[in-house]
């Protein structure tokens, strides 16, 4: 099965654990070619489907296809997929090329096309001069490449990554989602990704699949979860944010806030009268001196490219404003709060 047709597909999936249900009647389709990444918080049941899709977790109800062709009952290892699991999982006692050569040997692929196939994708993740070293004498960094030069010699139509630099420093996984991103776009394989971490989501991702106890919460592109979250989950899990509480007013384009003002917001999905939050990132609100929404001036906190500020406001809710300069006036004082309407986003209530 070539890339080009290894979109994926799930219908009515179920995974349970005794009497605990993982994924809960997950329908899902993965475009051919797409970098999708499942993303939410601990026991969420990302993990799981990512197992399911590769067979390593049986479902208890539903169907999964891989271009089309349905891969259910199929065990791991007939399936076209490779898993890349969070620990890399390589053989101790290989060299970096033995590793890489293993599911070829498997294959039976002929011994001239493995070794081919083997440099090309040690060269493709940059440890051509590393085939001889046992994964003992690597670092973090080069281990995941290895474990990922060993999924790719397999040309899978689909690539299954879990977590696979949640164990790296800082810097290391910054440098390797930007790698990880270009070789997944220079192969073309379908991949599934799964992290916790939202910078990684949101920097690596065509599209995203929040999901929050055991079911998808959203799915979109990184800007559309970022900027426009459907619901109270997705806005406070990905990213900081604000939720001002409000009533929609009777024209369905307008909010009257809890803490004093009212402000007109475009493509609402509220009716009128409704509760209703308004939700405003903090890099998008900023300390004022006329307008706005009185508050009161808490912590601020430098974090080295911008300052993050505290403010309570009337109702008794508070923000946070992320601004390059410290403000001039000290916490407790009294302050105003404004924010461009058009950054902010409507969702609802509950």
């Amino acid at each position: 099965m070539s890339a080009s047709q290894s979109g994926v597909e799930l219908r009515s999936l179920v995974c349970r654990y005794g009497p605990v249900e993982a994924v809960r009647s997950m329908d899902l389709m993965i475009a051919p070619g797409e970098f999708f990444t499942l993303l939410g918080p601990s026991g969420c049941g990302k993990s799981t489907t990512l197992q399911a899709i590769g067979g390593f977790a049986p479902p208890s109800a539903g169907r999964i296809l891989v271009g089309g062709e349905d891969i259910t009952d199929l065990p791991p290892s007939r399936r076209p997929t490779n898993y890349v699991f969070q620990n890399y999982a390589l053989f101790p006692h290989m060299s970096v090329a033995e590793n890489v050569e293993y599911g070829l040997k498997r294959r039976k692929v002929p011994s001239a096309e493995r070794r081919a196939r083997v440099l090309a994708e040690l060269r493709r993740v940059g440890m051509e001069d590393y085939a001889a070293r046992r994964p003992a004498q690597l670092s973090g960094g080069q281990q995941q490449r290895v474990a990922l030069a060993r999924a790719l010699v397999n040309r899978p139509a689909v690539l299954l990554l879990d977590e696979p630099l949640s164990a790296l420093d800082f810097l290391m996984r910054k440098q390797l989602r930007e790698e990880l991103k270009a070789i997944q776009r220079d192969v073309g394989t379908t991949t599934v990704f799964v992290t916790h971490d939202q910078s990684e989501a949101l920097s690596m991702s065509d599209r995203i699949a929040v999901m929050n106890a055991g079911r998808i919460e959203q799915i979109g592109t990184p800007s559309e979860i970022y900027e426009r979250p459907r619901t109270r989950f997705v806005a406070e899990f990905v990213g900081s944010a604000n939720l001002l509480s409000g009533r929609a007013g009777a024209d369905g384009s307008s909010v009257a806030l809890d803490a004093g003002i009212t402000v007109r917001l475009a493509g609402s999905v509220i009716s009128g009268g409704q509760r209703c939050l308004v939700m405003v990132r903090p890099e998008h609100m900023r300390l004022a001196d006329t307008g706005g929404i009185a508050a009161t001036l808490g912590k601020c906190t430098y974090v080295g490219d911008h300052h993050e500020i505290r403010a309570t406001l009337a109702d008794g809710g508070e923000v946070t404003v992320k601004q390059q300069d410290r403000p001039s006036i000290t916490p407790g004082a009294a302050c105003r709060i404004a924010f461009d309407e058009t950054k902010a986003h409507l969702i609802p209530a509950s």
